[in-house]
């Protein structure tokens, strides 16, 4: 594995093989980090550009939160600019949450204070004739008053944008709501058009709002505080537009109700799918993903997803972006890379099976990185916040995209399980200076492959991380070293083998 850290501007780039597809891993760190700035606690992206949150970023002072802006340019993420709110406030948690669509941008800012202590507030961006991005508009709610948390959540779809207060209160109960505001072409601005609420919504405390997502004219709000599930909390709901209002279609739950435990702290809609986290289900790992499909007016659940970590309470599904027949689910509690590390997934749907295609780990990932924090996914692209990362000892957060991971393969993953470990002859053997050292596992595992030179010295590591059953092969560059006898060796749970090859320049 060879590994660059370029620092600020020009992201660090790792890649790897895994069976038929190469992954690459990008990180990007804020321009002027700072300690705790939380850097990567909101993503999103379109097309050429990406959004990443800041929420306790000093700046312009004092942790009033910023919005990072990069655009990609010949295929590297470079950073553009730095958003903040026009009129900032201490604390206001600008960048808690983020959406990007076309030429406008939304931010959410639930502990703005303008209607009253964390009643919350949004803002929107725009993208002017020269590239640069403005503040536009500060969206507030018609009825907003204290602690509602409007703009806990935030997501666009052309020309309509949805803000979650989940703290809001509806006839006289704390249960929750979510705003929908459209773009008017004639006053060039964004007016509220809708205000939902849950028809049949349970519990003291729903968080309705908490979670939005929107596509087309269908957007789902996740409520996990929710108890109308044999006391197991979390529901989401769909809404649909008819054309002249937004009505509720259908309330999700899980299925069985051990799989229903915080259900509905992450959503994300495409299409005819819907996904829904539930990050305390009661899973080997701790954590579920439930996947829904619409036929007609009907939502059914399809199936459910879980990680294949054997660390407990890794809060996987904590966040969740579903696009095309790819979903990706965070795990920010998993401890593979050290307590609280975090992780993500990357599953692709066959029929109506969802299959695991591998776990995507920081290659320098360490504890308290929380990575999987947020996730995001659009056109083969797949961005990882890790709000907790050192980043270089600035300790103000990272962000991790990954590109190559899209693959053709559409038999389920078990299918080409080998059935025992194996390590194989490198090729070509003598080699100079590249050669391919191939092996199979028959389980998902903490792999060592590492090169030794005929003392028995380490010459370099070409693996030291958890890699998901399957065939799988990876180069190895001699150029820097001289001709001579050497060995490398794959360690896996009780597997330990080497062999023996041969560099002639």
């Amino acid at each position: 594995m060879k590994t660059n850290f370029l620092y600020p501007f020009i992201p660090a780039i790792i890649w790897f093989n895994f069976a038929m597809t190469q992954i690459n891993e990008t990180k990007l760190i804020p321009s002027n980090g700072q300690l705790n700035d939380q850097f990567g606690y909101a993503v999103a992206s379109d097309s050429n550009y990406m959004i990443i949150g800041s929420p306790n970023a000093p700046y312009p002072y004092n942790h009033f939160g910023a919005v990072y802006v990069y655009e990609k340019t010949a295929g590297v993420w470079e950073e553009k600019s730095r958003l903040a709110a026009s009129d900032s406030s201490l604390s206001a948690s600008f960048g808690c949450s983020v959406s990007i669509a076309g030429d406008f941008i939304l931010i959410g800012a639930f502990r703005d204070p303008e209607n009253g202590p964390q009643s919350g507030a949004a803002y929107i961006f725009q993208k002017d004739s020269s590239g640069d991005w403005t503040q536009k508009q500060k969206l507030l709610p018609s009825d907003g008053s204290a602690y509602d948390e409007f703009g806990t959540s935030v997501a666009l779809w052309g020309d309509y944008a949805i803000v979650g207060a989940p703290f809001d209160y509806v006839n006289s109960n704390e249960t929750g709501s979510a705003y929908i505001f459209k773009w008017n072409d004639s006053t060039f601005t964004w007016v509220e058009k809708a205000k939902l609420v849950a028809s049949n919504g349970t519990g003291t405390s729903p968080q309705f709002g908490h979670s939005v997502s929107i596509y087309g004219d269908y957007t789902i709000i996740g409520a996990y505080g929710d108890e109308g599930l044999a006391n197991h909390p979390g529901a989401a709901y769909i809404f649909y537009y008819n054309g002249a209002n937004w009505i509720q279609q259908a309330k999700l739950n899980a299925s069985n109700v051990e799989m229903n435990h915080y259900f509905g702290h992450s959503v994300s809609i495409f299409e005819d799918y819907a996904v829904v986290g539930s990050s305390s289900a009661q899973t080997t790992a701790g954590g579920a993903a439930l996947i829904f499909h619409r036929s007609g007016t009907t939502w059914a659940e399809e199936t459910m997803v879980e990680g294949s970590s054997s660390f407990i309470n890794s809060d996987f599904g904590l966040s969740v972006s579903i696009d095309g027949d790819y979903l990706v689910v965070g795990a920010p509690d998993d401890d593979t890379n050290g307590n609280h590390s975090g992780c993500a997934y990357i599953f692709k749907r066959n029929g109506i099976n969802w299959i695991e295609q591998t776990m995507l780990l920081a290659s320098d990932g360490t504890e308290d990185d929380k990575m999987g924090w947020s996730v995001f996914i659009e056109d083969g692209q797949i961005i990882c916040g890790a709000f907790g990362q050192e980043a270089g000892g600035l300790n103000c957060g990272a962000v991790y995209v990954y590109t190559g991971f899209a693959t053709d393969i559409s038999e389920p993953v078990n299918k080409i399980f080998p059935e025992k470990f194996s390590l194989e002859q490198n090729y070509p053997n003598p080699f100079n200076p590249v050669t391919t050292i191939a092996f199979s596992l028959p389980i998902t595992g903490e792999v060592s492959l590492k090169i030794f030179n005929i003392l028995g010295e380490e010459v370099t590591t070409l693996i030291s991380q958890r890699i998901p059953a399957g065939n799988h092969e990876i180069n190895w560059n001699a150029a820097d070293h001289p001709s001579g006898i050497y060995f490398y060796r794959l360690k896996c749970a009780s597997f330990d083998e080497y062999k023996k090859m041969v560099l002639i320049k």
